[in-house]
């Protein structure tokens, strides 16, 4: 028997449908002492999910967790000598996490990989620490800040058989930031100063450190995010948060209606989808993602359509997206305590599409 076109609708909604009850939204809570919590990013296939449980000013200390799965967070335990730990970034694999320890002599760039802590060091001849901030598919590529001779905050990229190597500031700069790294290591993006001021880059072996095109030169701008390739950045331009092309080319995001101010601090891995944050007409900060076929949506607002149950939730930052686009993380208030959190939606699709499909299905089929 063929089927119609009517039949052929049906089995189409029946599918998703059944998707749409597999979207969910999850609360990350605190880890003893702790008060509130965060998560900072995931992996690529949204497995592995790491943050920081903030405690007490004062009286407990700043704790970092690990998430697999649908299990609890776990402590990934303390750098020796550290106070206080900041899990920054996750590995493509999950199975290497990278950060920064507050320690008594100052703050050190730590990578974790079988329940063992590396210290990255500082740049030679620094006279503090360092903070790491990214890291590749298989761990092996870690990226971030360390002090300089000179007393500036440099870019670095770290391996085991290189160490940390200072990847320069752009013409006229003195201090430099590496924020992320692409899947194989070989693409770095961050910020700089330089002769026009503070500027996004990408460096690479071969290019060395080029800075991204402004949306207004008079403006910084800064990258924090990169796809799996290297090709797409995201980050922020003047006010705005803005995506680039291999080229170096700004794209302007725009920000939520009414808002003023927005920035990127995560991609998908074929770079089509960017989360952040953009204020609204009230200033208030909201979550958000942006996909070609979409546009910049609200969180607050979008997640429902695709059905996820967001009651007691105000989602404020998204800081983290899977390489996939299934697995947002970020930090939110969920009944009015600061919580890390974790949503897995539908296959967003190309350039956002198969989002704006379920969403449009959602609203037509359940009102």
């Amino acid at each position: 028997m063929v089927p119609t076109s009517f039949s052929r609708t049906l089995f189409t909604l029946a599918l998703v449908a059944t998707s749409l009850h597999a979207q969910n939204i999850t609360s990350v809570g605190v880890l003893p002492g702790g008060t509130f919590s965060q998560c900072s990013a995931t992996s690529a296939n949204g497995h592995v999910v790491v943050g920081i449980s903030f405690g007490e000013w004062g009286q407990t200390p700043d704790r970092s967790f690990r998430i697999v799965g649908n299990g609890l967070a776990h402590d990934i335990g303390v750098f020796p000598g550290a106070t206080d730990m900041w899990a920054t970034s996750v590995s493509g694999n999950g199975a290497t996490t990278v950060g920064l320890a507050f320690t008594p002599t100052g703050l050190r760039a730590f990578r974790l990989r079988n329940g063992v802590f590396d210290d990255l060091g500082v740049l030679p001849g620094a006279p503090y620490g360092a903070e790491a901030y990214g890291t590749n598919q298989d761990g092996s590529v870690v990226v971030g800040t360390s002090s300089s001779p000179g007393d500036q905050f440099r870019a670095f990229r770290w391996t085991q058989p290189t160490g940390m190597v200072d990847l320069g500031v752009l013409p006229g700069g003195s201090y430099s930031f590496g924020n992320a790294v692409s899947a194989s290591g070989t693409a770095v993006v961050g910020s700089s100063s330089s002769s026009n001021g503070e500027q996004a880059f990408r460096w690479t072996p071969n290019g060395g450190m080029r800075a991204l095109q402004s949306i207004d030169p008079s403006f910084g701008s800064g990258a924090y995010a990169v796809s799996s390739t290297g090709t797409w950045v995201a980050g922020y331009s003047g006010t705005t948060a803005t995506r680039w092309n291999a080229n170096g080319q700004v794209q302007d995001l725009g920000t939520l209606t009414g808002g003023e101010f927005s920035t990127a601090y995560a991609m998908s891995g074929n770079g089509h989808i960017v989360g952040g944050f953009s204020e609204d007409a009230n200033f208030n900060a909201l979550a958000m993602v942006w996909a070609p076929a979409l546009g910049m949506v609200d969180l607050n607002e979008f997640l429902p359509e695709l059905g996820v149950d967001l009651t007691g939730w105000e989602l404020s930052i998204t800081t983290g997206i899977s390489a996939d686009g299934r697995t947002l993380v970020g930090l939110g208030k969920f009944e009015g305590e600061d919580r890390g959190w974790i949503a897995r939606v539908q296959n967003p699709g190309p350039g956002g599409i198969g989002w704006w499909i379920t969403a449009w299905l959602h609203r037509h089929c359940h009102h």
